[in-house]
């Protein structure tokens, strides 16, 4: 199973994790159109490529910057490159080759059976904390 077929919409449920889409998209979703537009008529783009500022320091992103993580993680952004140390996020199909993107999609079940055993072939000993954790 292609990696990338592990992080599709649908193969994971992580309303959990704090950059997780589910906490942004209540209040912002026209926000959040308006930036996979911008993609999808510019290309590949970094944070930098949009308006706002965040609240200094490294962690305190600017809106823009949550988003494109929050996409990225519900899988409908990629990384498709960098310019230094800034990601550029572009959509899968025009940056994973078709024949990964058509594979359907596993269920949850057997996203996290295959995700726990990359994690545990990764770490070769661990605990299970370290198994659950690694993704």
């Amino acid at each position: 199973m292609a990696r990338p077929a592990l992080t599709r919409p649908g193969a994971l449920a992580l309303p959990e994790r704090p950059a997780g889409l589910a906490s942004i998209q209540a209040p912002v979703a026209d926000r959040l159109d308006r930036v996979l537009d911008e993609i999808r008529e510019r290309g590949p783009l970094g944070s930098r490529d949009f308006e706002g500022s965040g609240g200094g320091g490294m962690w305190n992103w600017k809106p823009a910057k949550r988003m494109l993580e929050a996409l990225w993680t519900a899988g409908h952004l990629v990384i498709g490159g960098r310019q230094g140390f800034q990601r550029l996020y572009d959509l899968p199909e025009r940056v994973i080759p078709s024949a990964i993107l058509d594979q359907p999609v596993p269920t949850r079940h057997d996203t996290r059976v295959e995700l726990i055993r990359r994690a545990a072939r990764s770490h070769g000993i661990a605990t299970a904390r370290c198994v659950r954790d690694y993704y």
